[in-house]
């Protein structure tokens, strides 16, 4: 289970993108988890299958969070692709949509969820952007 932000316009400007995301983590900073409560964010899988993987469409935290009121979302069980790579997602956004669909292709499946990305490794931890450790997640099956 997750709690999604509002939705982000893929057109939103930056400003807007942070005001969003900041609203988003001022539970975390008030219960103090900040630091050990990894905020992802959302790409639909339409979105995504399109090529358009650079749009973030909600930020998402665990349901440990204060979540009153908030929209949720429950991941499907089942078969999971998850792809962990070094750096940031969005300078690598063109080359990790390659990887993925390659794969699915390849393997004959086809996503079922939203696509999560979290990084593993952050700001908090690392030096720099290409110091990151990131993971997608994606609830895949047979097509």
């Amino acid at each position: 289970i997750l709690i999604l932000s509002p939705l982000v316009d893929k057109k939103a400007p930056i400003k807007t993108r942070i005001k969003i995301l900041g609203n988003f983590n001022l539970p975390l900073y008030k219960s103090n988890h900040f630091k050990s409560c990894k905020v992802s964010w959302i790409i639909t899988a339409n979105d995504f299958l399109n090529g358009e993987c650079r749009k973030k469409r909600y930020y998402c935290s665990p349901t440990y969070v204060d979540s009153n009121n908030k929209k949720k979302i429950i991941l499907p069980a089942g078969n999971y692709l998850t792809y962990i790579f070094q750096g940031a997602f969005q300078p690598q956004a063109t080359k990790i949509y390659d990887i993925i669909t390659q794969y699915l292709h390849k393997q004959h499946l086809k996503i079922i969820s939203p696509i999560k990305i979290t990084t593993l490794k952050d700001f908090w931890t690392a030096k720099t952007k290409d110091d990151y450790i990131s993971m997608l997640s994606v609830a895949v099956e047979k097509e």
